[in-house]
């Protein structure tokens, strides 16, 4: 791993190759220049740059020289084929950046290549909770369930079913009404 190098600027960890001040005025402590210091205090001085700048290593440095990963090498190397070694390529895979590959053909052609996430390594990868079934979402119920419309025929059985039925009369009232229907027959006759 000592013939390989670092042939491009590193990303720091604020994400960017070169480093920008996020407070490029200082801050002035709590009291200000005007408050007076009382015996025995030590006045507090803000650093004048701000937050110290982020350095990376410098350029053209192998890669035996990055930090491992545990017991993992931030580097592994292979080769593409044994069997014809005259065109094999040899693949170079960053272990701290999963999907970060550099290949080249015999010391002749070189690229680099990054197929992955955009994340760092995390020891113990994260997977979400997979999603409840749709079908337990919404209990099954006549509110829900679908039914197949009625015909015209059907709807007018169902209202007609649905009337409302006639009081039963009292038997007073009944024989009332009863001779009060027998005159109104006589009258019409008439």
């Amino acid at each position: 791993m000592s013939f390989w190098l670092h042939h491009t600027q590193y990303i720091l960890p604020q994400g960017r190759t070169s480093w920008w001040n996020p407070n490029p005025m200082p801050e002035l402590g709590e009291g200000g220049a005007d408050e007076e210091l009382g015996e025995g205090e030590e006045q507090e001085v803000a650093p004048k740059g701000g937050p110290e700048p982020e350095t990376g290593p410098p350029l053209l440095t192998p890669l035996s020289e990055d930090a491992a990963l545990e017991a993992v090498p931030a580097w592994s190397v292979r080769t593409t084929s044994k069997i014809i070694e005259d065109f094999a390529f040899a693949v170079v895979r960053s272990n701290l950046w999963p999907g970060a590959y550099c290949f080249s053909t015999q010391g002749k052609f070189f690229q680099n290549i990054y197929l992955g996430y955009g994340h760092k390594l995390i020891e113990q990868s994260f997977s979400p909770l997979p999603l409840p079934p749709i079908q337990q979402e919404y209990p099954i119920g006549p509110e829900i369930m679908e039914m197949t419309d009625p015909t015209g025929a059907e709807e007018e059985q169902w209202r007609i079913d649905h009337l409302p039925k006639p009081k039963p009369m009292p038997p007073a009232e009944a024989a009332a009404e009863g001779g009060e229907e027998a005159e109104e027959e006589e009258e019409e006759d008439e």
